[in-house]
């Protein structure tokens, strides 16, 4: 039995390590999982190791059990294997270089071939006896090609230590220190089990390892904020230094409590805190809804930081403004009603703030350079010298797009509830400009109206969205029309039943491939023209949407007179469908419109939940990010083609 004491020793250091993660809830952001994922491959593997010394000690070998004993083997060797492809991914991730050698796709093939190698050796042991067999006295034996599997777990910590010694700069002495005691461990009880077979002390080695890294870099009262239950303003700096440092471009979308001073006055210190931990839940149950790829910090007097390598401008601008939509909900804090008065700014690095310093200095000044907007914002459209640029050019970035076709369209897909399938979808645009890049159509759009370029942009979309949709094979996508939005400058048009009747026969198109979207307000810009153009339009075969129902003055008598087969129901009665009152508002505006003859479309339905609910109201369609953002041509091709098989 004494043998077996190493590995007793190591499993109970590991077990106490586990207990530790989960008390200070270590287990948060990448660094933290994959050192789990090593914590449990070397806890596999000494709990094997110590069912395979059992066999001789305390249980009698005979070939009735070499079986049980096959298979205890192959699960350590697999376990052990994958420890050092989890050990360099930890200091990949710990060290902030995983942009540098993960993402880059040769490098991650070169990176895995060896752990290939490896588990492919194991995995045809049955047949080659390479690694371990049992023979003829049932004595387990190690194969030929057993040395190979060390060889490629030592290449692995030699390849951590070049990582490390090359980005040095990047971690305190301590620490690296701490990641590099796996190569000396590591070699000196492997040694020493070669020498001696029966001193169990390998995986001792491996849990002494992992013990040191937990003490030295797995600290929890640096890394996590009490107060908040995210991580810590410390643990902030570090990650976007290392970002800085490695040439790593990151965004960062700030929140800010506004009214932090009156709320710790007005609950008292205890309910203050709880409050902070209830908001640092919600923003991290946001982002894991929209699966974002991303790390939250507390950075002190109501200020949070979510750091994200998401580089699509769009997708994380609708997940910042549903952080806030959710802080903004009035919310119990032990019986006690509390309202969140927040901002939200979201910041590229390096585009909008290019130092360290720059945001140390932007989060100290945070609240005094944000409009009062509800909105999430962009840095560059507040205080970036780029933004005034911008909007003092933005009439010619508009002609410049028009003239060379920068806008870009966009799909997101629409639900069919009754066909179970996805039949439609909302052409969106977007704007790419060389010089700013991605160009906000909360920005661009009203410049537009006011510019009279709206009307271009219009003919663009509609060129546009009928010229990809004869390029396509819309039977096999199995999407019947898509819908575009007309502004109010264009509902007046005088030919505008002229362009479109002109674009569908240029793109031989029939008109119930198209659906027209009007908000309220832009069926009540002209009445008489906008009666006249949906009216002449609509005996042609073009089908009308009425977009945003209920975020206007709703005059129940348009939207009777004006010939809508559809309702969309706006954003805003999902965010309010568990207000018990909202809720009836609701079911009674959807009983309405069904009696009205209207089909409804729900817009921003983000969770199962939501989905259910309307779809049990009887709801006609559904859109939002529960099934997909907005996609570009092939993506949205690609989604139509795997979704309606």
């Amino acid at each position: 039995m004494g043998i077996l004491n190493f590995d007793i020793c190591a499993l109970v250091i590991l077990i106490i390590l586990a207990i530790s993660i989960m008390t200070r809830k270590l287990y948060l952001g990448r660094s933290n999982q994959l050192f789990c994922v090593m914590l449990l491959c070397i806890a596999v593997s000494t709990v094997t190791d110590l069912f395979a010394g059992m066999f001789g000690e305390l249980i009698p070998i005979s070939p009735d059990n070499n079986g049980i004993r096959s298979f205890i083997n192959y699960i350590y060797f697999i376990s052990r294997n994958i420890t050092p492809v989890a050990y360099i991914l930890y200091v990949i991730s710990y060290v902030g270089v995983w942009h540098i050698y993960i993402r880059d796709r040769k490098k991650c093939i070169a990176f895995m071939i060896p752990c290939a190698v490896s588990l492919f050796l194991i995995l045809t042991n049955p047949l080659t006896h390479l690694i371990f067999f049992f023979d003829d006295n049932c004595k387990y034996t190690r194969g030929a090609a057993s040395p190979v599997l060390y060889i490629i777990a030592i290449g692995y910590v030699i390849a951590s230590w070049v990582i490390m010694i090359r980005y040095k700069r990047l971690i305190t002495k301590d620490r690296l220190f701490a990641l590099m005691t796996q190569l000396p461990v590591s070699l000196v009880t492997v040694v020493l089990q070669l020498i001696f077979p029966w001193l169990l002390v390998e995986m001792f080695g491996s849990a002494v390892v992992v013990l040191i890294i937990s003490t030295i870099l797995q600290r929890g009262e640096e890394m996590l904020d009490p107060l908040s239950g995210v991580q810590s303003y410390s643990a902030s700096l570090v990650a976007v230094r290392k970002a800085f440092e490695t040439n790593h471009a990151i965004n960062i979308i700030y929140i800010s409590i506004n009214n932090c001073q009156v709320l710790r006055t007005y609950l008292g210190m205890d309910r203050f805190n709880a409050m902070l931990k209830e908001a640092g839940l919600k923003i991290t149950k946001t982002g894991s809804v929209y699966k974002l790829t991303s790390d939250i910090y507390y950075l002190q007097n109501g200020l949070f930081a979510v750091i994200t390598t998401e580089n699509d401008m769009e997708v994380i601008m609708t997940v910042a403004n549903a952080m806030v939509d959710n802080l903004v909900k009035p919310f119990d804090v032990q019986h006690f009603k509390t309202e969140l008065d927040c901002r939200c700014c979201i910041v590229r690095c390096p585009e909008d703030i290019d130092t360290y310093e720059g945001v140390v200095n932007f989060e100290n000044t945070f609240n005094s350079v944000l409009p009062e907007e509800k909105r999430a914002v962009m840095l560059s459209e507040v205080i970036n010298s780029d933004d005034f640029k911008l909007k003092s050019e933005l009439d010619d970035v508009i002609a410049d797009a028009i003239q060379k076709k920068k806008f870009q369209m966009y799909y997101q897909p629409i639900y069919d509830a009754k066909k179970m399938k996805f039949v439609s979808a909302e052409a969106l645009i977007r704007l790419i400009d060389d010089k700013y890049g991605f160009v906000s159509p909360g920005l661009f759009i009203p410049a537009a109206e006011a510019s009279g370029a709206i009307h271009q942009i219009g003919d663009y979309v509609l060129d546009a969205v009928c010229e990809f949709m004869s390029k396509c094979d819309l039977e096999k996508m199995g999407l019947e029309y898509i819908e575009i939005n007309l502004s109010a400058a264009q509902c007046v048009e005088t030919d505008l039943v002229y362009k479109v009747l002109t674009t569908l026969d240029k793109y031989k198109l029939s008109p119930d491939r198209i659906n027209l979207e009007m908000t309220e307000t832009s069926a009540d810009f002209d009445a008489a023209m906008v009666d006249r153009n949906m009216k002449r339009l609509y005996e042609k075969g073009i089908r009308f949407s009425l977009d945003d129902y209920g975020t206007g003055y709703s005059n129940i008598k348009r939207v009777i007179s004006l010939p809508f087969d559809l309702v969309k129901l706006d954003k805003s009665f999902v965010d309010e469908m568990d207000d018990p009152q909202m809720w009836i508002v609701i079911k009674n505006t959807v009983n309405m419109l069904h009696e009205m003859k209207k089909d409804i479309l729900v817009e921003g339905v983000e969770e199962e939940r939501t989905f259910n609910r309307f779809i049990n109201l009887g709801c006609e369609y559904i859109q939002g990010y529960y099934f997909s953002r907005p996609l570009p041509p092939r993506e949205f091709i690609k989604f139509m083609l795997e979704k309606n098989r």
